[in-house]
């Protein structure tokens, strides 16, 4: 199922909700968004890395950065960093809901937006991601399967999920 219309290069549009979507490169981002960026991202993480220093960040600049707007406001991010010396594999990172949003559904926006785009950026790449307790059962509802691994980052335990390229 296709959630978006495309309209222009890398931007798409849900008709009937009034949301927008994009996904860029860190050099394509405006300065209005990376400022969006960041307030989304604080209300999201405590990490104090994860807060500070976007832009100065080389992954950052590395990576696809998927925006999703509702009436010209950034509602939901995250990025998708390619394969490299520093990540084996295609890795989402930073998944993220501006506060007031929440539980409508913008989650699965996103989630099915990076899959589709990461299918046709990274074929052949599996998808990986660390998730919380409770965020797993949401990203298994994906194709996502935890396999075993888990770490502490700041005091809550994340697992390790891989989802397989079509």
């Amino acid at each position: 199922m296709n959630f978006f219309e495309k309209d222009k290069k890398n931007s798409f549009f849900l008709t009937n909700l009034e949301i927008e979507s994009a996904y860029k490169n860190f050099s394509e981002l405006t300065s209005e968004e990376i400022t969006s960026i960041k307030k989304i991202k604080s209300e999201n993480f405590k990490n104090s890395e994860t807060k500070n220093s976007f832009e100065l960040n080389i992954i950052d600049h590395r990576s696809y950065h998927f925006l999703i707007f509702q009436k010209k406001e950034l509602i939901a991010y995250s990025r998708l960093v390619p394969p490299s010396s520093n990540f084996k594999n295609l890795t989402l990172e930073r998944f993220c809901v501006a506060n007031g949003y929440k539980g409508r559904g913008i989650s699965r926006i996103l989630i099915k937006l990076i899959i589709d785009r990461a299918a046709d950026l990274f074929p052949k790449e599996i998808l990986s991601l660390s998730s919380l307790e409770e965020t797993k059962l949401f990203y298994e509802k994906f194709g996502f399967i935890s396999n075993y691994f888990t770490h502490d980052e700041n005091g809550d335990i994340h697992h390790f999920m891989t989802r397989k390229a079509k």
